[in-house]
């Protein structure tokens, strides 16, 4: 079946490789006409996968090592030649079909050890180990661990780096040949004063009057603010708490339609995370009440829209399409925030599609993250803003949404993940 696939695809490939690709006057260089055309190519081949779960893993052949587009745009294809996993070996009979692709211009092929199938294996096993061991010092030695696509192996950061600490690992958490470890440094450490930073801190104002106008609209980047019903004291009344920006539209079959943004909040005191209940709003507008929020692992909340709001879908990079955009190492995407300021940020290149991370000070630890270069534009008040994949053909897809920044590199929590935790469809 997948031999029948792959021949499909190849054709499909000959069809669309044929066509020109169409680039916007902002940007006609070759390596955005290379993007969009590894990205089409991306799409194809995923679907050719049947992939089956939420991150897709369940889908991949076993021949499948990964991809990644390089600083020309071009697209690299990786392929596993050899494996200690007791994979088989490459079927020589796959050349006329998958490897073919390597012929057409701008593909490239690169033999790797392990199955991509394989080492998100190994970051499923150590969210759930690393995440339920609260006794075990090993594993709460890890700070960070991450699918290294280029490198084809799994990086795992430990905050106290050495041969002991690496055998304590290997014997107490899990051990695998894919796992190369690295020592944390500073960057690591403070990804949780980073995320709190992120939050735009502004005074408590009172919430607008219910209903002020008929038809209120509101899009990704919008800066909203949460106000929290003072229940034991009296329920009319409200404190403020918080501020972000709004992410993405999703619709859920108890709640219906409302947005994505951050679960965490930040004053200038302490941080916070979204309660059920809690107002949201603009400064002139109530928007909706947060109804979902699921800060464990993927740091995200749902907020219901009232009848009168009205989604507008284009911000200031353009419209986004409600689709989710596969994350792909190399690939461009874009944000939009609103501290200060509704606003679009520099487009930068996805470095890791799947990392998480442990903060032991608080017991928490977010997985799936898209770790993108930034150029450090990231300020306060755009957490929970919208993160979007970005193509010289206009072309924008749903990547996740803001939750923090490390120096020049943007945080993304995957849509994929939160929409899966919070029982989203888009």
């Amino acid at each position: 079946m997948k031999k029948m696939l792959s021949r499909v695809l190849v054709f499909t490939l000959a069809l669309m490789l044929s066509n020109a690709i169409v680039v916007n006057a902002y940007d006609d260089s070759d390596f955005w006409r290379n993007h969009d055309r590894s990205m089409e190519i991306v799409h194809i081949l995923f679907e050719s996968f049947a992939l089956e779960d939420v991150r897709g893993v369940s889908g991949y052949p076993d021949y499948f090592g990964g991809l990644y587009i390089d600083d020309d745009g071009n697209l690299v294809l990786l392929l596993v030649v050899d494996t200690s996993f007791g994979f088989s070996q490459f079927d020589a009979s796959l050349d006329t079909s998958f490897v073919r692709m390597g012929y057409f211009e701008g593909i490239s092929l690169r033999e790797v050890q392990f199955a991509f199938s394989e080492l998100s294996h190994v970051m499923d096993m150590l969210d759930d180990i690393i995440d339920n061991a609260e006794e075990c010092k090993a594993a709460r030695n890890a700070s960070r661990w991450s699918l290294d696509v280029v490198g084809n192996r799994i990086l795992v950061n430990l905050l106290e780096f050495s041969s002991e600490s690496i055998a304590l690992f290997e014997a107490n958490v899990f051990s695998s040949p894919a796992i190369v470890f690295q020592p944390c440094d500073g960057r690591v450490i403070d990804i949780w004063d980073a995320i709190l930073e992120l939050n735009y801190t502004s005074p408590p104002y009172a919430p607008p009057p219910a209903l002020t106008r008929s038809v209120v609209s509101v899009r990704p980047g919008d800066h909203i603010y949460v106000w929290r019903p003072n229940l034991m004291t009296n329920p009319r009344t409200y404190t403020f708490v918080g501020s972000g920006s709004v992410g993405y539209l999703a619709t859920n079959d108890a709640f219906g339609r409302g947005f994505v943004t951050a679960a965490h909040l930040s004053t200038a005191l302490s941080g916070v995370h979204l309660r059920y209940g809690d107002l949201v709003g603009t400064s002139t507008d109530r928007l909706g009440r947060a109804r979902l929020v699921w800060d464990q692992t993927v740091d995200a909340a749902f907020v219901q829209l009232y009848s009168n709001v009205v989604w507008n879908g284009t911000t200031p990079n353009g419209e986004v399409s409600q689709v989710i955009a596969p994350p792909v190492v190399g690939s461009r995407v874009q944000f939009v925030g609103s501290g200060p300021g509704h606003r679009r940020g520099t487009s930068g290149p996805i470095t890791e599609i799947r990392a998480s991370h442990h903060f032991s000070a608080i017991g928490l630890t977010i997985r799936n993250v898209i770790v993108w270069r930034s150029d450090a534009s990231l300020v306060g008040g755009d957490s929970g803003g919208l993160t979007h994949s970005l193509s010289a053909a206009g072309v924008r897809g749903i990547s996740g949404i803001i939750v923090g920044r490390v120096g020049s590199y943007g945080l993304t929590i995957q849509a994929s993940e939160i929409n899966s935790r919070l029982r989203l469809q888009l």
